[in-house]
């Protein structure tokens, strides 16, 4: 298991903090794909949220795809095979929230990097 200080690796284990509207919780993850500087991916192994209770081999990937000298893509998948009657009844609602969080997500992200900018320009 990583901490902060330690760097990330193909096949290393992390355990993420999480909040998901009022519930708070955790991930353990273990990375599956990294392509330094492009894309990284990793399999959630355990959670406390119930994921694993409607979803087998949940994971997600970020890709950084640049387009030019200012810009940059940025990919956020989220995967999984749904587990059970119960998982692919679901699925069809579990995509729809994981499309609102990786947009969430990205949003923040955007937010973040143009305040980067921002600040890097009154330099």
């Amino acid at each position: 298991m990583t901490n902060a200080a330690d760097a990330e690796k193909l096949g290393t284990a992390r355990k993420v903090q999480a909040e998901f509207g009022q519930k708070s919780g955790y991930f353990l993850e273990h990375r599956v794909e990294h392509v330094e500087g492009r894309k990284i991916a990793y399999l959630i192994d355990e959670d406390n949220f119930g994921i694993s209770r409607l979803l087998s081999r949940p994971g997600f990937s970020l890709e950084l795809d640049p387009q030019g000298d200012e810009a940059t893509r940025v990919i956020f998948s989220f995967f999984h095979d749904p587990r059970g009657f119960k998982g692919r009844i679901m699925n069809p609602l579990i995509k729809l929230q994981q499309r609102r969080n990786r947009l969430a997500a990205l949003g923040s992200l955007k937010r973040r990097a143009e305040e980067m900018v921002r600040l890097q320009s009154k330099k």
